[in-house]
């Protein structure tokens, strides 16, 4: 269903780009889904330190990360300056290190060192609000499994050096990261 829906029962997920045949020809792109549905019923928020209360659609032994989690790989991914990278700054250089290499519409919009160093391969999918595509080859926004509000927490990996984090509206449709317990 390409709707999303504030009744948790309404569980959604669908293709990058509202494009099933490009999903087809390529699914490595994955599918987007509501904060309902990438929760699969289990939603939790970072006052629960079990995260694998949060375990929604991810396979066993995996999580969907809290906020603090995300805080922390990012921060990682900061403090972990080499050689290799001091021409990136911050969280620019999170961001560049989480993009993937491989291009989606008309690219990533720079270099990617996700295969030297963490291996997040962020493709830039976009989302989708209200059943219409948004940011697509420009952005890749994962949901976390943690509640803020009426909202929810995200990371999102622009197509430059752009990294955001923040709260968006669970009815969105992004894409999921897990993360091993």
């Amino acid at each position: 269903n390409r709707n999303g829906s504030n009744d948790k029962s309404h569980r959604y997920y669908h293709y990058p780009n509202m494009d099933k045949a490009l999903f087809e020809a390529h699914p490595e792109y994955g599918r987007l889904y509501t904060w309902a549905a990438a929760n699969a019923g289990t939603p939790g928020d970072d006052t629960d330190d079990n995260p694998t209360n949060r375990q929604g659609i991810c396979p066993a032994g995996w999580h969907l990360p809290t906020e603090a989690e995300w805080r922390e790989l990012i921060q990682v991914m900061i403090d972990d300056e080499s050689q290799a990278y001091s021409s990136f700054a911050g969280k620019n250089n999170a961001a560049t290190k989480m993009k993937s290499k491989t291009q989606v519409g008309a690219g990533t919009g720079g270099e990617s060192h996700a295969s030297y160093n963490n291996g997040m391969d962020v493709l830039l999918v976009g989302g989708l609000w209200a059943g219409e595509p948004t940011y697509w080859d420009r952005t890749g926004i994962l949901w976390s499994g943690s509640s803020i509000g009426n909202g929810a927490f995200i990371v999102a990996v622009g197509s430059g050096t752009n990294l955001t984090l923040g709260e968006n509206d669970k009815r969105a449709q992004y894409s999921v990261r897990c993360k091993r317990n």
